[in-house]
């Protein structure tokens, strides 16, 4: 199947998603909870592309089921069904984590962020003779007082090498 690009073809296509799918997957991710604290816990893939695990990180395991992510540690991670941490072994419970290797997880994606991710493929920004003339104006106009333009030297000029030095004698 394949996807849109941006909205024209939407509307073109008929096995694209409908306005209502893209209006749910965006107010869905609209109420997701923002900035969170993540405890990091390790890297799922060291080498590039590099890949940090989180606890509660959704995964896949290898028979395609969704589990958090606890930790990782030399190429194993540690996964459990609950999102708070690790349950069961205790007085004849059920273990509901394992470890497995690192190589055999892969990350879950947001079905809705996909979605929305999909219309966006394929479009550049057009270009505009007003943002242009706009970015021209700006960077024409002076600094804030007290200030240089761009990135302040690593190396001090020997002006200001004397000036410390004579401050100092």
């Amino acid at each position: 199947m394949t996807h849109p690009t941006n909205m024209q073809q939407l509307e073109q296509t008929e096995t694209a998603w409908t306005r209502e799918e893209i209006r749910a997957a965006a107010s869905f991710l609209a109420k997701m909870p923002r900035h969170q604290r993540r405890r990091w816990s390790g890297w799922l893939n060291p080498k590039k592309p590099y890949t940090r695990l989180w606890r509660g990180r959704r995964i896949i395991l290898p028979d395609g089921e969704v589990c958090f992510a606890y930790g990782s540690l030399r190429g194993q991670v540690v996964w459990s069904r609950h999102e708070n941490g690790l349950h069961g072994g205790l007085c004849g419970e059920p273990f509901e984590w394992g470890v497995l290797p690192a190589s055999e997880i892969r990350l879950w994606k947001n079905p809705q962020a996909v979605l929305l991710g999909a219309l966006k493929l394929g479009i550049r920004e057009k270009p505009s003779l007003a943002k242009q003339i706009a970015a021209r104006v700006n960077g024409a106009r002076p600094c804030r007082p007290g200030r240089k333009r761009g990135r302040p030297s690593k190396l001090k000029t020997f002006s200001q090498a004397t000036k410390l030095d004579r401050s100092y004698a």
